[in-house]
């Protein structure tokens, strides 16, 4: 509809502006029935098979638990009292004081947030879930990031979860309006689980930043093997912090590099140039890659696997590299021999 597009604002910013276009359409819900969205979590499979032995255990326990239920007068949405053949972790989600358990390795968390304006914290909505066929009315409000527990057993032997949405409307000032509700982008629609405790995502960031200060302390030794102490230390510090922002570095080049028609390049010298340092950024953006410490502040579970390949390229074959290059250059260096 617009050819001229591409030579106006180049082809980074039309790909960038389509790919908005699209995410704010895969986030945003239609009021009314038959208008829903459906979105499919895959990988749940740890989380199923934890759910499902811990979802075992409660039954086997069940006279006990309805018994402390009982007892702490929780009921059924009928009002009738929750008998031993109706316990299971969808039944007892959210009551682990009074159970006496820890239901964290049955619970999926479900996060989003809905893009609207909300001065006085009363604008609200209705959304029915259904999960895996599973039906969960829920109320939200916009402008808030709303996190709701989602029993894991609801998860199927595959390791899928379809979230389907229908969008009921929101609520202003007690009317009710059949309005589309959009999803912010930066929340999306999140599903977590417990994988893992903090001391063990501890450990392996801890890992993480040994191997980089292993490979650190040999580019050091490398260095001082052809530089002066103080240069060596200078230039193993300015290696850092290129490698520390290779990632970073890697996205504010591809920019450029893919934005042809915004004059970022006015010469095949400049364009190559651009391009080798592209491929440099590429390289050392390993380094930076396993971001552990943004991982460990939001909650998130930091993998062995980024572990284990972060172990194997920077601190076996980049300090391999750079140990053999080292002792290349320091072998074929003369011993100065002083005579008294």
């Amino acid at each position: 509809t617009d050819p001229d597009r591409l030579t106006r604002r180049g082809t980074a910013e039309v790909l960038s502006d389509l790919l908005n276009e699209q995410r704010v359409n895969f986030l945003k819900v239609e009021a009314g029935p038959g208008n829903g969205n459906t979105y499919r979590f895959a990988g749940l499979l740890p989380a199923r098979e934890a759910a499902m032995e811990l979802d075992a255990q409660l039954r086997a326990d069940a006279d006990e638990i309805a018994q402390r239920l009982s007892e702490a007068g929780i009921t059924l949405d009928d009002g009738q009292a929750i008998r031993p053949g109706q316990i299971g972790l969808d039944t007892v989600l959210g009551l682990d004081d009074i159970i006496g358990r820890d239901l964290s390795a049955g619970r999926l968390q479900l996060r989003f947030k809905v893009r609207g304006v909300n001065t006085y914290g009363g604008t609200d909505g209705d959304l029915v879930l259904s999960i895996n066929e599973n039906i969960r009315p829920v109320r939200y409000v916009v402008d808030r990031v709303q996190i709701y527990d989602v029993p894991a057993t609801f998860i199927d032997e595959n390791g899928i979860i379809d979230l389907g949405i229908e969008n009921f409307g929101t609520v202003r000032q007690g009317v009710r309006q059949a309005v589309p509700i959009q999803f912010e982008a930066d929340v999306w629609l999140s599903l977590f689980f417990t994988r893992d405790n903090f001391a063990g995502n501890m450990l392996r960031q801890a890992i993480v930043l040994w191997v980089r200060l292993a490979f650190l302390g040999m580019l050091a030794t490398c260095a001082a093997s052809m530089l002066t102490f103080s240069v060596a230390t200078v230039f193993s510090l300015a290696s850092w912090v290129l490698l520390a922002g290779g990632e970073w570095l890697q996205t504010t080049l591809g920019s450029g590099l893919n934005n042809t028609g915004a004059g970022v390049t006015e010469s095949l010298v400049e364009d190559t140039l651009l391009r080798a340092v592209f491929t440099l950024s590429n390289f050392l953006s390993t380094f930076s890659q396993v971001n552990g410490m943004s991982r460990i502040s939001n909650g998130l579970y930091v993998p062995w696997e980024m572990v284990l390949q972060h172990t194997l390229w920077v601190g076996l074959v980049w300090t391999s590299a750079v140990f053999l290059f080292g002792w290349l250059l320091f072998s074929r260096r003369e011993i100065a021999r002083v005579q008294v």
